[in-house]
């Protein structure tokens, strides 16, 4: 899988960030969801489960939850309750993200979303 740089002014919930870890804001800004979930899940929340830093790198693991009550290519949700999980790896260079690595669970969010039989 090639990285692929990001960097956008969009931020989710930021968590306090320790003042010495300036980076991370960087990280914390990343576009963190595709504008079509987002359509899809219009109450989505990310949580930061856990974050390690080591060197020039960051990885944080991250839930999201929310309700589908928007559409999804055809589908219109009815409320239903949705919840899955990501990792993202990123390598900080002066003080921004220079390349970013993701992988969530789409299984479960495309059972969750009815587009795939549990």
């Amino acid at each position: 899988m090639r990285p692929t740089s990001v960097m956008t002014n969009h931020s989710g919930d930021v968590p306090s960030v320790p003042k010495s870890a300036p980076a991370l804001m960087s990280v914390l800004r990343v576009s963190w969801l595709s504008d079509l979930i987002r359509l899809a899940i219009t109450d989505v929340r990310r949580e930061i489960e856990q974050m390690i830093v080591a060197g020039d790198r960051v990885v944080a693991h991250l839930s999201f939850h929310g309700h589908f009550t928007g559409r999804f290519g055809q589908i219109q949700g009815e409320g239903q309750a949705i919840s899955f999980i990501a990792t993202d790896s990123y390598r900080i260079a002066d003080g921004r993200v220079a390349e970013n690595w993701h992988i969530e669970d789409n299984l479960t969010l495309q059972q969750q979303l009815g587009l795939i039989p549990k």
